[in-house]
Order: C-alpha cells, then structure tokens, then sequence
C-alpha cells in the first residue's frame, strides 16, 4: 500500500494531438510488513482523443 508519493522536475512539452511529461518520484509503500522507498524518473505519454487528455504509455524506472 502506498504510504507516501511526491513528484518533482516535471517538464511537459505539447505536440499536435498528444504531450509528453517527465518527472522524478519519490515513493513510499509497505509490502509484505516492511517500508520500501525509492526514488525514480518517470515519463508519460498523453493523446488528445474529442477534446480529452487520455494516457498512452510511460515508463519508470529508478534513479541513480
């Protein structure tokens, strides 16, 4: 279950008909009794469908 979730560095750059969105995420669950933390960049794709923002794809994976 996610405890905590915070977003930083988010850059969103417009195209005709859809966006991309990059960002850092710092994440905070409990699995299985213990606490894990991480810290991640993340980007999202976004398409422009009857006038809407719907998500594409994305893909996270952690910071180094």
């Amino acid at each position: 279950m996610f405890v905590a979730q915070s977003f930083g560095e988010l850059e969103v750059t417009s195209f005709a008909g859809f966006a991309v969105a990059t960002m850092t995420v710092r994440d905070r669950f409990e699995a299985g009794g213990e606490t894990v933390a991480g810290f991640y960049r993340s980007m999202a794709v976004f398409a422009e469908v009857d006038g809407r923002w719907l998500w594409a794809a994305g893909q996270t994976m952690r910071a180094s």
